[in-house]
């Protein structure tokens, strides 16, 4: 007569994240299991098995973006298992490699290395939608840039370099124009701060010397618009009144 004991699988459970699950390289994951009598968990990350202290995962980067986790829960006494009703993915994003300093050439500013995604600032404020990798500096001030991989959670900022001077404002025949924002997405607005404007003489040409169309709008006696939203992303030559002038695009 033979005769034997059944031991139940351990009772379904979640893990319950306890840092978010989109992280730097230099931090920690961590989740907790929840406790029960009489099992014990075992943890699978991307299908290697993993050490579990007291219930608690912790998990570092190991060379690779994505850990996915699993947890098995087991009955001590017969190995029943139980696994957890959700897969982990952690994305650990990589910093970015290198110390970023900018580089300036003329009125114009470039990230000193290639990074995926960047966003400009002018004394410590974001400038909205500047995101390029060069910049036209149009305004007195120190510029910097936050660079990043995937997570922005994880970007570095560069060094800052301070402009004194600034191009955005031409003596054109006598007479004071401000050209502005520059860059933006394709609409610009010149305005005549002494005189007003009578018949302004204009030409958009691309770095092959190749004339671009334009819509050029009045507003008023001293304002007008040049709208070139067909424009793809780049710097273009402007001649205003026999004038140069650098637009960038974005």
């Amino acid at each position: 007569m033979f005769s034997w004991g059944v031991a139940p699988a351990p009772a379904p459970f979640s893990i319950t994240l306890l840092t978010d699950d989109s992280l730097c390289t230099n931090q920690m994951f961590q989740a907790q299991i929840p406790v029960q009598a009489g099992t014990f968990p075992q943890l699978f990350s991307d299908g290697y098995p993993g050490i579990i202290n007291n219930s608690l995962i912790n998990l570092y980067y190991y060379q690779q973006n994505t850990n996915y986790i699993t947890v098995v829960v087991r009955n001590i006494s017969n190995y029943c298992p139980t696994y957890a009703n959700d897969t982990i993915h952690i994305l650990f994003t990589p910093p970015v490699d290198s110390i970023q300093n900018p580089v300036v050439n003329g009125n114009y500013i470039a990230i000193g290395d290639t990074v995926p995604h960047v966003q400009w600032y002018l004394n410590g404020y974001a400038i909205a939608w500047v995101n390029s990798d060069t910049l036209f500096m149009d305004s007195i001030g120190c510029y910097s840039y936050e660079a990043w991989n995937l997570d922005r959670d994880c970007s570095v900022m560069s060094t800052e370099y301070c402009q004194t001077v600034t191009s955005t404002m031409l003596k054109l025949n006598n007479r004071l124009f401000r050209i502005f924002p520059n860059p933006n997405n394709g609409n610009f607005i010149i305005v005549s701060t002494d005189e007003k404007i009578a018949n302004p003489t204009i030409f958009i040409t691309d770095i092959a010397g190749r004339n671009i169309p334009f819509e050029l709008i009045i507003l008023d006696e001293h304002t007008f618009q040049i709208n070139a939203e067909p424009l793809a992303s780049g710097i273009y030559n402007l001649s205003l009144n026999g004038e140069k002038l650098k637009l960038l695009c974005y």
